[in-house]
């Protein structure tokens, strides 16, 4: 016991000792192209890997990254900043290897910075105030690790960021003044919070396909968190996707929004403290019926003019909307939504606040049942006062004869949708103001009214609004001069026609592009026509109708139009003792889908349809009639549910082969389909690229396996088919080809076999230095430079001195 303690404490002295800093040459390429080598400094990593870090020079008193006392001609040519210059550093100094940019190393630094490839972490603030403009910096391919507020304040245009990095610590990208895009490569599996927060000219921000764990739905340059569905952060252009959940700390602060309106959608249940703090943006619509608004999530933000909240449990927290000064109006929709207990911070805001006296319109659409009390600034208690937007600010009276109008608001009008009837019908939410004879048109810049009928997608239309006023309690209703028309809560772009008059007047609203509904347009029937077979002539599968501007304006495309006879297709002359099949494939174009009840003919003749889906999720099917005197057998659609397939592993420094072991090609072929492709592709390379591995096999590189299953034409693969190759569950993917085949794309990422037991530090032996690797794990984690699955020896999930022990009977008794 006595000698495992002192080998214990042996062991905790080498992983707490150091060494001193030292100095090391890297090369400086001046602007004239003539060379100077120059000193940096670095200090100890790790002791027992020999590994170092680039640190700045703080003992001779200059922020920069070198010691410039070291030659005074460079000072003399380009400043202790070392602007405009290139610096060139090595992987090795002295027997060590360069792994890690330490603790504010590049400083204020002005020099192109080229990193060694040795370089596997970005510690904290290795890049702030780094003032190198514009050019696109590169991380070294190894770099695994980027740390807290890494490039603060750096004025990159672009950082370019490798396939190997894993983990990217809050704030990393903060305040990045000159960033314009970022993309997260698909190995990251931990970002931290508000990454990108005041980046102003951020415009570009994804996640590369394939990530395990962010993504970047559609069009709305977000990082979210796929699996919590929250967002982390987010970018000048971005939009808040409808499956959100959550929006984390920090994502959007200090972002200029280039969209005047911010939509929270009704999935979102948190906005986290200081996620839109000191962003720029006029107007926030909170649709959610239950959200909780943390602290200071919006405070600061300047320009904000309006906020809309739709729910009737939405919780404020302390100075969510403090500071807010440019806040006019705060409009609720709900019976009583929850602003306390922080209602004070809607009284001390606006743009004309005076001490003690709110100037924020507080518009409520059932103002009696708010009792929001705080305490006043001399501890007395307060009430917010609401005012019903039925009489504020929509009306107000000259005189004591007549009311005048200044806005109608009008809601539940169904904005027409491409392919379906248009219902223009419409609720006045203003007193003595109905709506009538709502119209549309083609826009043409005049107003004619014409009957209601299917819009058309894409085209732009006129809508128009007849509001007529009646009487109110004093006396007739009048509009003013200045008349304006909400629609859903949203101000209208519009003109008012020539008839107007004092208590009638026509809106009209244009440019409304015409959308398509959700899930597409549905196309109610396809037909298309060839020559008719004539007995002794070859078979032509030339397309006579749809064709020219005709076929143009159809909501769908046709492709291999074939004749089969048999198995195989043929063009071979028509003899009609024999049965032939006619056959089409049509696909649904952009914003189209194929109705439920669609008609499918092919030469007149009603089609049998086998209906898919594409790569791209555009509709395809499969068309079909037959020919000849023999009646064609229609055989049973049979679907695969499971799929089990073994490959040969590959062996360890041999070319890896697809070798399929089972199911055997005759089993495949009686279950319904068969290996179309089936190949390694190259380690680092994307399966997407088809590009066979041509190198021996490395089991500590991760390689994709592809195997591409083509259905036979009775067999269909069904969506939701449990697959496993080798036991593992590969992704799956889904389409038609250009040929009509159903097609079934298997991509296994092959795991990397990692280490043996016990060495974590990839040396080739399992002896003490993997000992200080697991204890340098304990203290650093993944900063440390080891994997987490090699440091775990005893595979029991965590990493603790129970490895430590696992590591000793290793060394003693063998694996």
């Amino acid at each position: 016991m006595k000698r495992f303690l002192l080998l214990f404490a042996l062991i905790a002295l080498c992983t707490t000792g150091k060494i001193n800093a030292q100095w090391g040459e890297a090369t400086c390429i001046l602007p004239d192209k003539s060379q100077r080598i120059i000193k940096f400094y670095y200090d100890m990593a790790s002791s027992s890997l020999k590994r170092v870090r680039i640190v700045c020079s703080d003992g001779d008193g200059k922020k920069s990254c070198v010691n410039t006392n070291y030659n005074k001609e460079v000072i003399d040519k380009v400043g202790p900043h070392f602007e405009g210059c290139e610096i060139i550093f090595p992987s090795t100094s002295n027997g060590y290897t360069i792994t890690s940019v330490g603790h504010s190393a590049f400083y204020e630094c002005k020099a192109k910075i080229t990193l060694p490839e040795s370089v596997t972490d970005i510690e904290d603030y290795a890049f702030r105030y780094y003032e190198y403009d514009g050019y696109d910096f590169q991380l070294p391919s190894k770099v695994r690790y980027i740390g807290l507020s890494a490039f603060l304040y750096s004025t990159l245009k672009r950082i370019g960021l490798n396939a190997n990095l894993k983990n990217i610590v809050d704030n990393a990208f903060n305040c990045c003044l000159g960033l314009e895009e970022l993309v997260i490569p698909k190995g990251v599996y931990n970002i931290g919070t508000g990454i990108t927060m005041n980046c102003p000219k951020l415009k570009r921000l994804e996640v590369e396909s394939g990530n395990e764990n962010y993504s970047t739905p559609a069009g709305s340059n977000v990082i979210m968190d796929t699996k919590q569905k929250t967002i982390l952060a987010g970018c000048s252009t971005s939009r808040i996707p409808e499956e959100t959940y959550r929006i984390a700390k920090d994502a959007f602060c200090s972002v200029k929004f280039t969209n005047p309106t911010i939509t929270i959608p009704e999935s979102v249940g948190v906005i986290g403290s200081g996620a839109f703090w000191r962003s720029t943006f006029k107007r926030l619509i909170i649709k959610g019926e239950t959200v909780e608004i943390q602290q200071v999530a919006f405070a600061l933000c300047k320009g904000l003019e309006r906020i809309d909240i739709y729910g009737g449990n939405v919780s404020i927290g302390r100075s969510a909307f403090e500071g807010c000064a440019d806040l006019g109006a705060v409009w609720c929709y709900s019976h009583k939504p929850n602003l306390k207990p922080y209602a004070r911070q809607f009284y001390d805001i606006g743009p004309d606040w005076e001490y003690g006296n709110s100037k924020v319109l507080l518009v409520a659409k059932y103002p009696d049942e708010y009792t929001d009390r705080f305490e006043g600034i001399f501890g007395e208690e307060k009430d917010l006062v609401w005012q019903n937007w039925f009489k504020t600010p929509f009306l107000y009276t000259d005189n004591y004869e007549y009311m005048r109008i200044s806005e109608v608001h009008i809601t539940d009008f169904d904005w027409p949708v491409a392919g379906q009837d248009a219902d223009y019908t419409a609720t006045s939410l203003t007193p003595y103001a109905t709506v009538s004879n709502i119209k549309y048109q083609m826009y043409l810049g005049s107003w004619k009214e014409i009957d209601p009928k299917p819009a058309s997608l894409g085209e732009t239309y006129s809508i128009g609004f007849t509001i007529t006023l009646g009487n109110a309690p004093h006396g007739q209703c009048e509009f003013t001069d200045d008349v304006k028309l909400y629609i859903d809560d949203r101000e209208a772009d519009l003109r008012i026609t020539s008839s107007a008059t004092e208590t009638q007047m026509t809106f009209v609203v244009d440019n409304y592009v015409v959308p398509a509904p959700p899930g597409g347009v549905p196309v109610k029937s396809v037909s298309i026509t060839v020559p008719e077979p004539v007995e002794g002539q070859p078979l032509s599968n030339e397309v006579t109708n749809p064709t020219g501007k005709k076929y143009s304006v159809m909501g769908w495309t046709y492709d291999t139009v074939t004749w089969g006879h048999g198995a195989d297709a043929s063009l071979d002359s028509y003899d009609p003792t024999k049965a032939y099949t006619l056959a089409a494939i049509v696909t649904a174009k952009e914003d189209y889908c194929f109705a439920a009840d669609c008609t499918f003919k092919l030469n007149g003749k009603e089609a049998s349809v086998i209906r898919s889906h594409n790569t791209e999720g555009r509709e395809v099917v499969m068309l079909a009639v037959a020919y000849g005197n023999e009646e064609p057998v229609k055989p049973d659609t049979t679907y695969i549910t499971t799929l089990n397939l073994t490959v040969a592993e590959p062996v360890e420094g041999e070319v890896p082969v697809a070798e399929m072991l089972s199911p055997t090609s005759r089993e495949m072929e009686a279950m319904g389909y068969s290996v179309s492709y089936a190949e390694w592709i190259e380690a680092g390379e994307s399966w997407e690229s088809f590009e066979a591995a041509t190198e021996p096999y490395d089991p500590k590189q991760t390689y994709p396996l592809v195997i591409v299953l083509y259905a036979d034409e009775t067999t269909v693969f069904a969506q939701d088919m449990t697959v496993t190759i080798n036991g593992l569950t590969p992704e799956v993917h889904l389409s038609t080809n250009s040929a009509g085949k159903r097609t079934a794309t298997l991509v296994l990422q092959y795991p990397a076999k990692g280490n043996k037991r016990g060495d974590v530090n990839d040396d080739g032996s399992v002896n003490t230095a993997d000992v200080v690797a697991v204890y340098s794990y304990i203290e650093k984690g993944d900063a440390s430079g080891f994997s987490r699955e090699a440091a775990d020896v005893n595979n029991d999930g965590s990493v603790n001195t129970a490895d430590v022990v696992a590591i000793y009977s290793i060394i003693i008794n063998g694996e």
